[in-house]
């Protein structure tokens, strides 16, 4: 099975790693900003001794937080973006596999009811 491959990143599908960072951040505090931009904080005071993701979105410092991608050739992502990810293969059969393997359980079987209906 794919998920118990002797690869890296073989454990971990990229949806459950981008799910794990994104806890990380959102638990994270960001102890000492203030300390590295004193002169942001005296200006604004839109900085405090503890910062996490949320509270930067929250005052509007940040607008999103969201993964970002390798360019890898050979990767889920690079095939579901050459084969998959355009407007003229949306009657094709969609590789359920693929979507499911990149962006887990629930975007698949949307994509699989869609399929169904169409």
């Amino acid at each position: 099975s794919e998920r118990f491959s002797e690869s890296e990143n073989g454990f971990f599908t990229p949806i459950e790693r981008i799910l794990a960072a994104e806890y990380i951040l959102r638990q994270s505090d960001f102890q000492g900003v203030d300390d590295d931009y004193p002169d942001a904080t005296k200006k604004t005071g839109l900085l405090s001794k503890a910062v996490g993701v949320d509270e930067l979105k929250r005052k509007g410092i940040i607008l999103a937080v969201f993964p970002l991608h390798e360019p890898e050739t050979d990767s889920t992502r690079a095939y579901l973006l050459k084969n998959w990810a355009s407007p003229r293969r949306i009657c094709n059969p969609q590789p359920l596999d693929k979507i499911r393997k990149y962006f887990g359980e629930k975007v698949a079987f949307s994509f699989a009811r869609i399929q169904f209906f169409m």
